[in-house]
């Protein structure tokens, strides 16, 4: 367990400012004509919304009223009921077995089963049903529920030798990644998918042997790429495709044996690259040397593939999906992040895999015609649940249930019983103004610090505590214990390199305790890349900034090239995700595509 305290994770660092921005569906608002649908005012924000037509008719579809928070509010409250990266060390609630749980033990969440145990048949939810008081507004009630029932330490199933991994699926020989799923020998890694040997990835797929990736799928071989595809022993660039040997190159196609998009003999390559990517001083030398000769390449606005009516940003095989971001196979999507498979019709969702018919939930899969819920599998026709699993349907207000159906509170009815209840309690709801929200964020187990939401809606703790809501001063980890003060140059070439994981060592960064796990350290040594200086949360910040915000801004496209278009500067607008005052050049479709291929 000690490993686990080593490595555990530290807050989140404030995203680039987005002021100005009314929303995820509203970032660059237009004068309303008739018929565009309603304007709303945010209930939590107070800036105002638009309900578009579409979204209204999907709404009616489901029956449910309109939301009262703008799309950004809704995305930052269901976030702030998810902590994906603090561990806390505790003991299994029926068992005693020592464990480590994403709710820590001082929290108001008291009962912790461990992963095993909370799938087994040897419990029932349903001990803990209760009837439903009329006079009293529904929350309250669901939530004096919600903390009596045993909670799972941490969201994964289907995995082998893959204990300590949180919100993922089907994973082996893995260790502390998060939202990673089918995968085989992953490390510290974030939103991937089908991926074997990855190390300190973000949003990489169908890819082998890849460290500190971003981004980027079918690599093999590759360390520091952003938005590279099909590459082959490729270090430090992006936006390279159908590429092998190069390092530090921007906007390459069907290259080899190139440097800092300059082409180099295969000699050179061998002489030059090993002593770049071994030293750690040349390596984050080059990392900015890479970053600064890109700023001079053209980029698309957009990372959208093969994909069709798409707007956002990290979008791939898609159609018709709105303003959302990391988007895998999605169909008629709308406000939605991280659907990472077999998306469909679905809104206002986050982290859910195949599903329909989902509004304002956060991880379901497979799912269908699911609302105002978290922390889902195989679960049908139901709303305001937590943790139900397992072909569970026709459920209301429940929690922790395992192959059940017509359930409200935990409580078995039968069919005409479940109805009648279900449609009284929506009606007593709509009364409190309590059916259409989700769960309000003050319920939340979790300090709005240690929650995804504070990643993309930064907030400091005085604020956070004007709105109710809870802050965690000690977020786990330790500070001073380090054994080894610096890592030689050289210690990736050593012979007793593998004494440096018998060693504590201190973020250079936060200075934060972290360790470097043996599996860990032979994909470095295999790969020939310097071993790493930074805790693994702070590598996971580093990611997260370089990636573009979940945000858009309509922007003029930046091409001055005469041969291009006939006016001094090419006329094209679109909605992109750099930001107006960033120093890259973005260009259009046309004019990216006569720069670059």
């Amino acid at each position: 367990m000690e490993l686990i305290r080593n490595n555990n994770l530290t807050s989140l660092p404030v995203p680039p400012s987005s002021e100005g921005v009314e929303g995820v569906g509203q970032f660059f608002p237009t004068p309303l004509r008739r018929g565009q649908g309603e304007v709303k005012q945010c209930a939590q924000c107070s800036k105002t919304f638009r309900i578009e037509p579409d979204d209204q008719a999907f709404y009616d579809k489901l029956k449910v009223p309109a939301p009262t928070q703008c799309p950004d509010c809704r995305m930052q409250r269901r976030l702030a009921w998810r902590n994906e990266r603090f561990y806390y060390q505790r003991t299994c609630s029926k068992t005693g077995k020592p464990i480590i749980s994403i709710y820590s033990p001082d929290g108001p969440v008291k009962q912790v089963y461990d992963n095993e145990v909370w799938f087994s048949d040897n419990w029932d939810a349903t001990d803990y049903g209760r009837d439903v008081d009329f006079t009293k507004p529904f929350f309250p009630q669901f939530f004096d529920l919600y903390y009596k029932v045993p909670q799972i330490n941490l969201w994964r199933w289907e995995c082998e030798n893959a204990d300590y991994n949180h919100c993922s699926m089907q994973l082996k020989n893995s260790y502390m990644n998060s939202c990673c799923d089918k995968s085989e020998d992953s490390y510290y890694s974030y939103v991937s998918l089908n991926n074997r040997s990855i190390a300190d990835c973000t949003a990489v797929e169908d890819s082998e042997l890849a460290i500190e990736c971003i981004d980027s799928d079918h690599l093999y071989n590759c360390a520091y790429c952003q938005q590279c595809r099909n590459c082959l022993d490729s270090y430090l660039s992006f936006d390279c495709a159908d590429c092998k040997y190069v390092f530090g190159c921007t906007g390459l196609r069907h290259k080899e044996y190139y440097i800092f998009n300059q082409p180099v003999t295969k000699a050179e390559w061998e002489q030059r690259i090993p002593q770049l990517l071994a030293s750690y001083q040349q390596l984050q030398a080059s990392q900015q040397q890479a970053y600064d000769f890109g700023l001079s390449i053209p980029r698309l606005y957009n990372s959208i593939y093969n994909a069709e009516g798409c707007t956002g940003n990290y979008i791939w095989n898609s159609h018709n999906v709105k303003l959302s971001f990391d988007v895998r196979n999605g169909e008629n999507l709308k406000y939605c992040w991280y659907s990472p498979w077999d998306g469909k019709d679905n809104m206002d969702c986050y982290a859910n895999g195949e599903g329909e018919l989902l509004y304002d939930a956060n991880y379901g899969a497979p799912a269908n015609n699911v609302q105002f819920s978290l922390w889902l599998k195989s679960v049908n026709d139901s709303q305001y649940c937590i943790l139900c699993v397992n072909g569970c349907k026709n459920l209301f207000g429940c929690v922790g249930l395992k192959k059940k159906q017509f359930c409200i509170l935990n409580k078995q009815y039968t069919e005409a019983e479940y109805d009648r209840l279900r449609d009284k309690l929506v009606e007593h709801m709509k009364q409190t103004g309590e059916y259409g929200e989700m769960f309000p964020v003050e319920y939340s187990p979790f300090g709005y610090n240690e929650t995804v939401a504070h990643e993309y809606f930064p907030m400091n703790k005085a604020d956070v505590e004007r709105n109710g809501w809870k802050w965690r001063d000690n977020t786990g980890g330790t500070f001073g214990k380090e054994t080894i003060t610096s890592i030689a140059e050289d210690t990736e070439q050593a012979e007793d390199a593998e004494k440096i994981t018998k060693e504590i060592l201190a973020c250079v960064t936060c200075h934060r305790n972290y360790q470097i796990i043996p599996q860990e350290l032979k994909m470095y040594q295999h790969m020939g890349v310097a071993l790493p200086r930074k805790c693994p949360n702070c590598r996971h910040l580093r990611r997260i900034k370089l990636r573009n915000p979940r945000r858009l801004w309509k922007r003029q496209c930046m091409c001055t090239q005469p041969s291009h278009h006939h006016e001094a500067r090419c006329a094209n607008q679109f909605e992109t995700s750099y930001e107006p005052d960033r120093k890259e050049l973005v260009y259009c479709e046309s004019c990216y595509q006569k720069e670059i291929y």
